[in-house]
């Protein structure tokens, strides 16, 4: 097979998204721009496959701290999307919470607010409220809502994901733990830290039993639970949870 076989461009494409998984966005970059390109080769850049792929792709550098480039990626992406399958088609629905990742990535809230939610409802109406996806940009939605200071909505956000996902995947699944440690920060500015600090120290051990040490979801988690401790209400490190999940 060949490097524009679709076989060959399919395995790049999965292998960038369990690079990402792990945080190793360097490689994943590496993969998923192969799989980009060939797509954009050989299925033109208006197929939903290569789609995907740039989106990820924009992920990817912005994870490295790469902004201006990632939100070029990410904005030209969806908008070949929206005028090619539409705007509630599923990969348009990617493509916009993709830009609204980096676009909060950057400190642009309002804007990613806007992104997140139109994401959320179109999410909603083509894909149900339980999919994966769906809680994934209500996930988003919560952190974005976090950063602009609503903390009762976003706690009403959070709470609706991690009681949705813990039905559906598990306690312990690596997706309910990202919104649990969300959870604990929005409780904490809430004035809730009992409740943010014993909700930190129960997802620290589970991510440190499941993930490792050195996964960033456990420093996020390690951070968030001695802030906990402290009592800190310090907004400039909260970024949030907000990258890319599947399944």
């Amino acid at each position: 097979m060949g490097v524009d076989h679709p076989d060959t461009l399919d395995s790049a494409h999965a292998l960038g998204i369990s690079l990402y998984g792990l945080g190793q966005w360097a490689r994943d970059e590496e993969h998923m721009r192969r799989a980009a390109e060939g797509r954009a080769r050989t299925l033109g850049l208006t197929h939903p496959d290569t789609i995907d792929s740039r989106g990820r792709l924009a992920e990817a550098v912005g994870q490295q701290q790469r902004w201006p480039e990632a939100k070029q990626l990410a904005a030209a992406n969806l908008a070949v999307s929206e005028d090619a399958l539409g705007n509630d088609h599923p990969q348009t629905l990617l493509s916009r919470i993709a830009l609204a990742w980096v676009l909060a990535g950057i400190g642009e809230w309002d804007e990613a607010a806007v992104h997140t939610r139109m994401t959320l409802e179109g999410s909603e109406r083509v894909l149900g409220a339980d999919h994966p996806r769906t809680l994934a940009a209500r996930h988003r939605l919560a952190a974005v809502l976090s950063q602009l200071g609503r903390w009762q909505e976003a706690l009403e956000e959070a709470e609706t994901v991690r009681s949705a996902r813990r039905k559906i995947l598990g306690a312990e699944h690596p997706h309910t733990l990202s919104i649990e440690i969300l959870l604990s920060r929005i409780l904490r500015h809430a004035g809730r830290l009992d409740e943010a600090r014993q909700l930190a120290a129960r997802t620290l051990s589970a991510c440190t039993r499941l993930l490792g040490d050195d996964h960033p979801d456990t420093l996020s988690c390690r951070n968030e639970h001695q802030a906990a401790l402290e009592g800190s209400c310090d907004t400039t490190a909260d970024r949030g949870d907000v990258g890319q999940e599947d399944g």
